[in-house]
């Protein structure tokens, strides 16, 4: 079979650093990256600690999920242990901005998940440094895709509009957050030290919100609903644990109450 003959390609990491208006971070079952640089365990790529063996099977097994994004992996404790190393490859000196959308893209957000709430948590392990956080999910990677035709044809007039999941708070210590609606109503949230708490608000929703933290200091915003709402995470420990799942799964939950469906 021959093959077609290729019009335009770029790398990744041309790609990654021509998107504007956006912060993305490009998540692979193998490597992690950003417009500055990547992050493996492969010798390929820069890698972040020193690669541990694979066997043959292992290495088709990654292979085969990068190929076939139908592809769900067969139990839940398979995933978060790919997840988990997923999320090891950054730390906390990788800093997210705050001024911008940041957007997960790649296979590992591409594929069908065996739990959509292991999505999220992968997420939240990625950003581990305080602040606010506007967030999106593109599960099929249009951003990409449309920054690579804009690099081809500058003159395409092609936008996209990746859809926010949610607002997510970050913070290593308790917090205080006020939530003020546009109509005086408020609902103040206490959240102790170790916790994930999810506060369902529609997508149209526009709210004022007051934190207060011992590391984030006192920050007043203005944010917008989201797939999701709010998510508070003021773990010190980034991890994939039972009781995180369920409250994701309870908000997930909420949320289908608030809009009746």
């Amino acid at each position: 079979m021959q093959s077609l003959p290729v019009k335009y390609s770029a790398s990744l990491h041309e790609v990654l650093k021509s998107i504007q208006n956006y912060y993305p971070l490009f998540v692979s079952n193998s490597f992690v990256c950003n417009s500055e640089s990547c992050y493996s365990t492969h010798s390929s790529i820069v890698k972040k600690s020193p690669p541990e063996p694979k066997d043959s099977e292992e290495e088709n097994y990654y292979a085969n999920m990068e190929i076939y994004p139908q592809l769900v992996t067969p139990e839940i404790s398979v995933q978060v242990d790919i997840d988990r190393n997923i999320a090891s490859l950054l730390d906390s000196s990788i800093k997210f901005p705050k001024d911008m959308p940041v957007v997960f893209c790649g296979s590992r957000f591409s594929q069908n998940a065996v739990s959509s709430e292991l999505d999220y948590l992968l997420l939240l392990n990625l950003v581990k440094s305080g602040g606010i956080y506007d967030v999106r999910i593109d599960k099929n990677n249009a951003l990409i895709l449309t920054t690579l035709l804009k690099m081809f044809d500058p003159k395409t007039e092609l936008e996209n509009e990746i859809e926010k999941e949610a607002t997510l708070i970050v913070s290593a210590n308790s917090l205080e957050c006020m939530v003020k609606t546009d109509v005086d109503t408020s609902q103040l949230v206490q959240l102790d030290r170790d916790r994930i708490l999810v506060l369902p608000m529609a997508r149209e929703e526009r709210v004022q919100i007051m934190v207060k933290s011992h590391d984030l200091g006192l920050v007043e915003k203005a944010i917008g609903g989201g797939r999701i709402g709010i998510i508070f995470d003021t773990r010190v420990s980034k991890d994939i644990r039972p009781e995180d799942m369920k409250v994701f799964s309870s908000g997930l939950r909420a949320f289908k109450e608030v809009l009746g469906v």
